[in-house]
């Protein structure tokens, strides 16, 4: 009877735990990895590559989406409310942005639509930077779509030509961004030079294919 009791009591212990602790004794999740500093490596697949001999049948890789880890650590797939065909984070990066037209990004259908937030800084003529963000939406059948954009400094006078193949987020001093679509390239420049590079940035993103 004893050995019974001693045995039921154990395996009720696991099921109520339930947490599991890699170098801490106070786990606060199913998992809870803790490394000695910040910059330890937490985690290492071997096995992932993007070696074509490597890839499961099992496995739809055209719904494959990046991990984001919040402020206290907790890690979540992205959300993506994509069709059988959808992809995220595809345009996700950091681009260089002259007056010369610039690819970010190539819709890989007809009837695609990208989405994506970005963000950028601009020095026209003056010492100091300012931050610009929106949002944009790129569609083969419906143009470009620029909204929620704001800047920090440069005042913003409007848009031009927004929803068709090319349009701009204009400036008061006169300069503009400027988005196109060129055939199925996503492309962005800036209407007048600046005294060093400007760099864009792009973030969650995530193309639809609608057609």
């Amino acid at each position: 009877m004893k050995r019974l009791f001693i045995t039921l009591y154990l395996v009720l212990s696991t099921y109520g735990l339930g947490q599991v602790g890699v170098n801490t004794s106070t786990p606060q999740a199913t998992l809870d990895v803790v490394t000695p500093t910040v910059t330890d490596k937490v985690l290492k697949l071997s096995t992932v590559t993007n070696n074509v001999t490597n890839s499961l049948s099992d496995i739809n890789y055209a719904k494959g989406a990046p991990l984001y880890i919040d402020d206290n650590g907790y890690v979540y797939k992205v959300y993506t409310p994509a069709a059988a065909l959808g992809l995220s984070g595809v345009a996700d990066g950091n681009f260089t942005i002259t007056t010369a037209w610039s690819t970010l990004y190539t819709l890989p259908f007809s009837g695609s639509i990208l989405d994506f937030s970005f963000y950028t800084n601009f020095s026209f003529g003056a010492a100091s930077r300012a931050l610009i963000a929106g949002r944009v939406s790129v569609g083969t059948g419906t143009g470009i779509n620029i909204y929620g954009h704001n800047s920090s400094v440069l005042p913003i006078t409007g848009l031009s030509n927004n929803l068709t193949a090319e349009t701009s987020i204009n400036f008061a001093a006169g300069a503009s961004l400027q988005f196109r679509l060129n055939g199925m390239d996503l492309q962005a420049k800036l209407s007048e030079s600046i005294p060093s590079d400007s760099f864009l940035t792009i973030y969650g993103s995530n193309v639809t294919r609608t057609q």
